[in-house]
């Protein structure tokens, strides 16, 4: 969209109305889209500088707490999500060249948010079982 867009301008003075509007709507919900995928393949950033010489047992203790921390930030954000997209349309706030009302973009983060809260709460329930062994 952005190269299109920078490429109009430039070639036939011609750049698309709004396109930074619709990059911004488009990834954020491409960033909530991927999370849940990026949670169950265990993809996410991991710091092993403190704890690359725990013990598996507190490693693994240390992870089912980040995974309840993580499970309980997943609903927060979804929770949010769902209030901030009624605020939006109740309000019938838009953007401002192409007028695409806004909680349409929350709306379209919504799935994926909850998905990863379940996904959230699944990982932590396969941490506590793995940590009961």
């Amino acid at each position: 969209m952005t190269g299109t867009s920078i490429l109009g301008r430039y070639l036939f003075n011609a750049p698309i109305p709004g396109d930074y509007e619709i990059t911004e709507i488009a990834c954020g919900v491409a960033v909530f889209a991927f999370f849940p995928y990026c949670y169950m393949k265990n993809a996410n950033i991991l710091v092993e500088f403190f704890t690359g010489r725990m013990r598996q047992r507190h490693r693994a203790a240390l992870d089912t707490a980040h995974n309840l921390v993580f499970a309980v930030v997943a609903a927060l954000i979804t929770w949010r999500l769902f209030v901030g997209g009624i605020h939006k349309l109740e309000d019938g706030e838009t953007t401002l060249f192409l007028g695409i009302p806004v909680w349409l973009g929350y709306f379209s983060a919504l799935p994926a948010a909850a998905l990863l809260t379940a996904v959230c709460v699944w990982g932590l329930c396969f941490r506590l079982r793995t940590l009961g062994k």
